[in-house]
């Protein structure tokens, strides 16, 4: 999926269990589905994947509420007010019968920023592959590790695979209070060109 000569590549697995769906239609009349799952996880936050389902056949067989699903798709970011928001481009789906829900991602792309923000690691990641049509591509990531020590030797330029999921800042207090903040967190990071599945 999403694969180019190039090899740089990116997909995303989430696992979760469906609370909204809405229909909607684009200002050039393409109709698309917005799905919202709830990925919540004891160890990752509240977490909620916000997903789009594009095409006919797939809206008409796509989940319902309730539901708990594999889904897999395409990762995506964009800025709204100021914050960086994660989002979703979903394909396919399968029923789910596990019960550690939760929203990854594996990019392999090159590395344009690297740095220490706040004891977290920080990486700005490009990945430039062929999408629609074949139409080449430039997609750009805000990607965290909460180990800073996790970028260690890593450059610019240096074209790397990183496998993570979206996790919450830090973690609740004795009250029941969370940060908020949803961040794109890297797991695991390999410089060479690995695709496999680890989810």
């Amino acid at each position: 999926m999403s694969k180019e000569n190039n090899s740089h590549f990116n997909k995303c697995v989430i696992f979760g269990r469906i609370s909204s769906t809405e229909t909607k239609t684009t200002k050039a009349g393409k109709v698309f589905l917005n799905i919202v799952i709830d990925c919540l996880n004891p160890l990752y936050g509240g977490v909620q994947a916000y997903c789009r389902m594009w095409g006919d056949n797939r809206i008409t067989n796509a989940p319902t509420v309730g539901q708990i699903v594999k889904m897999e798709g395409l990762f995506a970011q964009f800025v709204k007010n100021n914050k960086i928001v994660n989002s979703f481009t979903v394909f396919k789906w399968s029923l789910f019968t596990g019960d550690e829900f939760r929203a990854c991602f594996i990019l392999t792309g090159i590395i344009s920023e690297v740095s220490t923000i706040e004891d977290e690691g920080f990486i700005k990641l490009e990945v430039n592959r062929k999408g629609l049509n074949d139409a080449p591509t430039n997609e750009k990531f805000e990607l965290w590790t909460k180990n800073k020590d996790s970028i260690l030797g890593l450059e610019i330029r240096q074209t790397i695979t990183a496998k993570g999921l979206i996790a919450e800042r830090g973690s609740s207090d004795y009250f029941g209070t969370s940060s908020g903040i949803f961040k794109a967190y890297i797991l695991e990071i390999k410089s060479s060109v690995n695709t496999d599945e680890p989810f």
